[in-house]
C-alpha cells in the first residue's frame, strides 16, 4: 500500500538502486517445500511498483547468524528443529544469545558473537559441509 510513497521519496532523493532484503524464513516458515504464496505475491507487487519510478531492486536472500532463533534473522525454525535443536532451550543453553530473550541486558552490537556459538556453528557446517560432516541425515 506505501510502495507508491516510498518509491516516489527514494526516486526523488535521486536513488535508482535497491537492496531488498527477503529472509528464507519469510518464504518457507511452515516446513521444507510449503511456500508462502501470499508473501511471494506481495514480492511481486512490490517489484512491479518500482519499475515506473525507475528504481531497479536488488533481491538480497538475506541471513546474519543463521535464524531469528540463533540471534539474527534468515532461516526458519525447522531447520533448526530438523537437525534436534530445541527451540526453548537455545538461549538458556548458551548455544545462541537472543535480543528476545535478553532485551533488558543485551550488550549493543552482540549479534555477531553468535556466530562462535553452538547453534549457528552446527547450522552453518552441516548447510556448507554437511554430506561430509553429517552424511546420514
Amino acid at each position: 500500500q506505501d510502495a507508491d510513497e516510498h518509491f516516489s521519496r527514494l526516486r526523488a532523493w535521486g536513488l535508482t538502486f535497491v537492496r531488498w532484503l527477503v529472509t528464507w524464513e519469510a518464504v518457507e516458515h511452515d516446513g521444507p517445500g510449503k511456500y508462502d504464496e501470499e508473501y511471494l505475491e506481495y514480492l511481486r507487487n512490490v517489484i512491479r511498483k518500482a519499475q515506473p519510478y525507475g528504481i531497479s531492486l536488488f533481491i538480497d536472500p538475506h541471513q546474519d547468524v543463521w535464524s531469528r532463533w540463533t540471534g539474527g534473522d534468515g532461516a526458519p525454525a525447522w531447520t533448526l528443529e530438523a537437525v534436534g535443536f530445541d527451540l526453548r532451550c537455545l538461549d538458556w543453553a548458551g548455544a545462541a544469545m537472543t535480543y528476545q530473550k535478553n532485551a533488558d541486558s543485551y550488550p549493543q552490537m552482540a549479534w555477531g558473537t553468535n556466530y562462535m556459538r553452538l547453534a549457528t556453528a552446527t547450522m552453518f557446517s552441516l548447510f556448507f559441509a554437511g554430506d561430509d560432516f553429517a552424511p546420514q541425515t
